[in-house]
């Protein structure tokens, strides 16, 4: 969120407290879309691109019932907005070097530094234990999985150990979706193998628990001769914050956090009709979508925000706990969970088909 990078410019942040407030009113839409753009001439990249999107926004909001604003200064306002060169909205971090290991995982390095971690106390989407913000500082560079841990990958560790999930140990299955009925149940049928809809290699792995995935980690250490574990929450957050400071990360609205991420949205809406909220996007996905189809963050970091909530574990690297957490949106629940100070401490028993993770791998 670029927009509050800027930190000192109190325009931009009364213009993000009124976005929280989530004005109704078509007059207030309008009036709201117009300071948008006004902001937007005052600025420079990286921040003119996200005060302009987020004023065509609510311009486009407002369009219906429309008071004070004509079809051509909607249009107007619009064509600024599609003239503007994408790549400013990225320009805020430079690419970060890549690595491939060898079971074919892409891992970007992520640079130390130090950071703004929780939500402001302004921010009322937020819960009380997401605030306050506080300053947090990555000591460390790491390397962590542009994606989260695919079917197909998961399959590899599995063939090669025998291993047996929880799901599949514990005689109570894991979760999938009923598609005649529209919900989720726990059945022994259900594991990381049958989620109730289809998959394929390249979709995120669910159905999966923290002892899961350590053992995944484990078998990665032996295998590469390296260590992975999971992100910690600062480490999490920091990656998914990518140098930015507002609710939505490297997004500057709700609506452009669909980009980034499948969250709930028209597409799911039209399969599963008042199943759940859903924001005003279409990304063709009703369930879950393959890793890597939506954009990436300015670390070059995919569906940190979307598709599967994350397992990660402690607070900072330093920190000798094993203390689980739950991050990132999904491809069902409410679209506020797409939030990044968004969190949840889970049972260690959890298993769930809105649930993956991707790893940490430490550098030497």
């Amino acid at each position: 969120h670029n927009l509050l990078a800027l930190g000192s410019d109190e325009t931009l942040r009364s213009l993000a407290k009124a976005d929280l407030q989530m004005p109704r009113d078509p007059k207030a839409k309008e009036q709201l879309g117009r300071r948008w753009i006004d902001a937007a001439k005052k600025q420079e990249p990286p921040g003119r691109f996200p005060c302009l999107l987020r004023g065509g926004d609510w311009l486009r909001s407002s369009l219906v019932g429309l008071i004070g604003l004509t079809k051509a200064e909607v249009e107007k306002a619009l064509a600024m907005i599609d003239n503007t060169p994408k790549s400013e909205l990225h320009a805020t971090l430079p690419a970060q070097p890549m690595l491939v290991d060898g079971l074919g995982m892409e891992l970007v390095l992520i640079p130390a530094g130090e950071f703004w971690m929780g939500a402001p106390e302004w921010d009322a989407a937020a819960a009380a234990h997401e605030k306050p913000q506080h300053q947090m500082q990555i000591n460390r560079t790491f390397y962590l999985s542009v994606h989260e841990v695919t079917v197909g990958q998961f399959s590899e560790f599995v063939n090669a150990t025998n291993y047996r999930t929880e799901a599949e140990t514990t005689g109570k299955g894991g979760r999938g979706f009923e598609i005649l009925n529209a919900e989720w149940a726990q059945r022994p049928i259900y594991s990381w193998r049958n989620t109730g809809f289809k998959q394929s290699p390249d979709y995120p792995v669910a159905n999966v628990t923290w002892k899961d995935a350590h053992a995944f980690c484990e078998w990665l250490n032996k295998k590469e001769r390296a260590t992975y574990r999971l992100p910690t929450q600062a480490e999490w957050e920091y990656a998914c914050r990518a140098g930015t400071l507002g609710p939505f990360g490297t997004a500057a609205t709700l609506p452009e956090a669909a980009a980034l991420g499948n969250i709930p949205d028209a597409t799911a809406e039209a399969r599963w009709p008042a199943s759940w909220p859903t924001t005003n996007a279409f990304d063709g996905y009703a369930f879950c979508a393959p890793v890597g189809r939506f954009r990436l963050n300015a670390l070059g970091l995919a569906d940190m925000q979307g598709n599967l909530m994350e397992c990660v574990e402690g607070v900072t690297p330093d920190e000798a706990s094993t203390q689980q957490f739950v991050r990132g949106g999904t491809w069902c629940h409410v679209q506020w969970n797409t939030r990044v100070t968004q969190w949840f401490p889970p049972p260690p028993e959890m298993v769930n088909l809105h649930l993956g993770f991707r790893v940490v791998r430490e550098r030497p």
